[in-house]
């Protein structure tokens, strides 16, 4: 007959609730956070053809990702404040 590894009034040792659990994926608030041309223009109230032009003279950073066109929230944020009226 096997002994079971806890008696009934221990419990297995256990990390503090606070402590996320380890399963070497990324927080969700870690991940980015990214908009089609059409999210962008709808913020800006401009065309998606103005934003496609930003993006060609390289004063918006866009990233392909398989074959779809997307500007990260960081990148985006990055525009507006260097392209803020002062």
């Amino acid at each position: 007959m096997r002994t079971p590894r806890f008696s009934k009034t221990e419990g297995p040792v256990s990390s503090s609730c606070s402590d996320p659990p380890r399963t070497g994926r990324r927080r969700t608030s870690e991940i980015p956070k990214f908009l089609t041309v059409q999210q962008v223009a709808e913020c800006v109230e401009a065309s998606t053809r103005t934003v496609r032009r930003w993006i060609k003279k390289k004063l918006l950073i866009a990233h392909r990702m398989n074959g779809l066109l997307r500007v990260s929230d960081a990148d985006f944020q990055k525009f507006l404040d260097d392209h803020r009226d002062r």
